[in-house]
């Protein structure tokens, strides 16, 4: 039963791709908008413009163009981008790893801080501790994401100066590339300078990103434990005197994971939409900026690829989110 439901859950993959590759290539067919023009430039002839429309493919009917996407994006062409003249694949793979980089350490910051904190509160229902923390998490949840970013950048690199303000790393001490995650290669080959330096630019915009998803773990996870302590069996062991370290670690820790594990694949798309504000705040070299530029240069296929490939981490991380919630909730493959 379990393999049949992430057969199932992997089907929808594929299904989920598919409608946001249509979905994407109609709404870019209707910009106002002409990508030849575009791609020849503006002081471009009209033989230029109609051979840069040929090279695209925009002389052919408008099904035919999809079907001929379709056949480039199963064979890894994702087309040209109309700004950068480099393939869209190349680019968007030069970028997506600065962007899984920001947005899973901003999910592991989130983590980390926001189930300790979720169950704290639960415990300490009605104290000074549960109002301060959730005091926090409304203004965490209230608090527009590049806003706080910018206070970020005020407070700790404009006035204290102990952060930098934008970039990935400083000039000239990027590491060799291995995975393109700075951290993860700065270790690889024992470059200590650029993993400083790394660490050092990636504390802010992290910070700001999991502000809001942090929020929303702890409020979650306070609702959980405060659930599972009205429960009559906790009740129970309650007054018959069992440590509530135990009743902690025995009971709620497992009840109250499956709505926080739910919460946190939600989140990682929230991460994701963003990051891509996060990326202009900080000019973080990921698919923010990329998707950016993009769209102020009418750049459709460099839309399009973006669009598809947060589609793609997206649905892929919440399959694995539901895949884990069938592990610990066998009544979900039913």
């Amino acid at each position: 039963m379990l393999a049949a439901y992430i057969l199932k859950r992997v089907a929808w993959i594929f299904f989920v791709i598919f409608v946001v590759v249509t979905i994407t290539y109609v709404l870019t067919m209707v910009i106002p908008a002409n990508p030849a023009l575009l791609w020849a430039g503006p002081h471009a002839t009209k033989e230029q413009i109609e051979k840069a429309a040929k090279y695209l493919g925009l002389d052919k009917p408008p099904f035919e163009r999809y079907l001929m996407y379709w056949r480039r994006f199963l064979t890894g062409d994702w087309g040209l981008s109309i700004h950068t003249k480099r393939p869209v694949l190349a680019d968007l793979a030069k970028r997506i790893p600065a962007t899984m980089e920001l947005g899973l350490s901003a999910m592991i910051i989130a983590i980390a801080l926001g189930v300790p904190l979720g169950i704290l509160c639960g415990v300490r229902y009605e104290t000074w501790v549960d109002h301060v923390l959730r005091i926090f998490s409304l203004a965490g949840v209230a608090l527009p994401t590049f806003w706080l970013a910018i206070m970020m950048q005020l407070v700790f690199s404009y006035w204290l100066g102990i952060l930098p303000s934008t970039g990935r790393i400083d000039p000239g001490l990027a590491p060799k590339t291995i995975t393109g995650f700075y951290i993860i290669d700065s270790i690889l080959t024992n470059n200590i300078p650029a993993l400083i330096s790394s660490l050092k630019h990636l504390v802010l915009p992290a910070l700001a990103l999991a502000t809001g998803p942090l929020a929303i773990i702890v409020r979650v996870t306070r609702a959980a434990v405060l659930d599972v302590l009205s429960r009559e069996h906790v009740k129970t062991l309650l007054v018959y005197g069992m440590p509530r370290r135990v009743i902690l670690m025995k009971y709620i820790a497992k009840s109250a994971g499956l709505p926080v594990v739910t919460v946190i694949g939600l989140e990682f798309g929230y991460v994701l939409a963003g990051d891509f504000v996060v990326e202009l705040v900080f000019d973080w070299p990921g698919l923010g900026r990329y998707a950016a530029e993009a769209c102020l240069t009418l750049d459709y296929p460099a839309i399009m690829g973006t669009v598809i490939v947060v589609a793609i981490i997206y649905v892929v991380v919440n399959t694995l989110v539901d895949i884990v919630y069938a592990f610990l909730d066998p009544r979900i493959r039913y």
